[in-house]
């Protein structure tokens, strides 16, 4: 045989998540053999930062109520304005930080984003007035963002055979956050008052920025000038025009804006439910957000390991899906144990659908683009968070209760559509570090 025949070139080949790569870039990335104690210094790092920052939700109207806002209806106002503030900021900064973080590490990210928050959160809680309180809010939601800049962490920090499951345990540490946080903010106000609990807030929020910053190594290298490329906004634009990164911030997108969207609705929703006294509704409907958050916080972490491989978005189809016909049936529930069955089932598909994305993301973004990919995508779920309860209270005030859920119910539809379409196109590994590279 003539050795200086040349050789038959190699077809693609599909990684894991079933998307195609030149068979020329399928290399393991070199990662430090103590990826496993990073990951949990991290993990417990955003726990602290989500208890941090959801331990004030649960006492801000009786705090507006302190600072001089006594009138219901402008208490009523003041937080929902505070609340959707932040959300509003995060969604413009996040690609911002993490446009940066391509260009300086996601480490620095990760713990300047807590250090912000600490700080902001200890202010708050000497705030004199409401405004003040709205000011440091906005400025909370500019410099802040840490899920973004935990998951580019991670993403660079773990090696690919592993980054499914650990960006679904990473994810259960948001909702656990998320879940206990109130808990423990109420707690901590009926025991100490509102401004120690700031206080003990910011104080967790500077543990998670210390723990990252002595306890976790980034192998990381700045690009050079001319792998800069020309900038944010250009880079940005060709980051918004891929379909793969529109799709994957759509699910966020949806699965942010359905959970906030059923905030206000849902203790309505209560009410409606046959054998609840109302002297039992808060205590019933505090009790469903739970069990959504801890069904969310198991399933995230089950999710990954089940999507290594080319079931991952198959997979994330089948959580888009149950979310959408999970959502419609409440519609027609009237039974507290039926309506606690679907939370439960709600959860599962919201925590499987976070580490899904993000773990496709991961697959088909280069590593030197994956700050900047996360913070667009985490951009689309604030906007979700912002979204959410606006469009519910317009929905609910024109259509009725019920049919906020089924219009959760069909968005989540449109979005299994989407995908659907996607899973059969054929693209190519790292598309999104092709056109935007830093």
């Amino acid at each position: 045989m003539d050795e200086n025949r040349t050789a038959k070139p190699q077809a693609p080949k599909e990684n894991l998540a079933g998307l195609y790569l030149p068979s020329e870039r399928i290399t393991e990335e070199t990662v430090s053999r103590s990826w496993r104690i990073y990951l949990l210094v991290i993990w417990f790092s955003q726990l602290l930062a989500m208890l941090g920052f959801y331990a004030c939700t649960p006492f801000l109207p009786y705090f507006i109520r302190e600072l001089g806002i006594t009138e219901e209806r402008q208490i009523t106002l003041w937080s929902s304005v505070l609340v959707a503030a932040p959300s509003m900021l995060l969604a413009i900064f996040s690609p911002v930080w993490g446009w940066l973080s391509d260009l300086h590490g996601r480490k620095p990210t990760v713990w300047r984003t807590m250090l912000g928050g600490a700080v902001t959160v200890f202010l708050i809680g000497r705030c004199v007035s409401v405004r003040q309180l709205l000011a440091l809010r906005l400025v909370q939601g500019a410099i802040t963002g840490t899920i973004p800049a935990c998951i580019a962490l991670v993403a660079s920090t773990v090696p690919k055979a592993h980054l499914p499951s650990a960006l679904g345990f990473l994810q259960m540490s948001v909702f656990a956050g998320t879940s206990f946080g109130p808990i423990v903010g109420g707690i901590a106000a009926d025991r100490w008052g509102f401004r120690r609990s700031f206080t003990l807030a910011s104080a967790a929020l500077l543990t998670g920025a210390l723990l990252v910053m002595f306890f976790v190594r980034e192998e990381f290298e700045r690009p050079t000038s001319a792998q800069k490329g020309s900038g944010m906004i250009s880079n940005l634009r060709d980051l918004l025009s891929n379909r793969s990164l529109f799709l994957m911030s759509l699910v966020v997108f949806a699965a942010q804006f359905s959970t906030n969207a059923q905030i206000p609705v849902l203790p309505q929703l209560v009410e409606k439910i046959e054998g609840v006294g109302l002297g039992s509704v808060s205590t019933t409907a505090g009790g469903l957000m739970a069990a959504t958050g801890i069904s969310a916080a198991v399933s995230s972490a089950l999710m990954g390991p089940l999507g290594n491989g080319r079931r991952t978005l198959t997979l994330l189809v089948a959580m888009v899906i149950l979310s959408a016909l999970v959502h419609m049936l409440h519609a027609a529930v009237h039974d507290l144990t039926h309506l606690y069955a679907l939370r439960v089932l709600a959860g599962i598909a919201a925590g499987g659908m976070f580490p899904l994305s993000n773990s496709l993301l991961a697959k088909c973004t280069a590593p030197d683009a994956r700050g900047t990919v996360y913070g667009v995508s985490s951009a689309a779920s604030y906007l979700g968070n912002f979204a959410g309860p606006l469009v519910a209270g317009i929905v609910g005030f024109t259509f009725g209760l019920r049919s906020v859920f089924i219009a959760i119910g069909l968005l989540f539809l449109l979005v299994a559509l989407a995908l659907l379409q996607l899973k059969h196109a054929d693209i190519p590994y790292q598309t999104i570090a092709s056109k935007s590279r830093l």
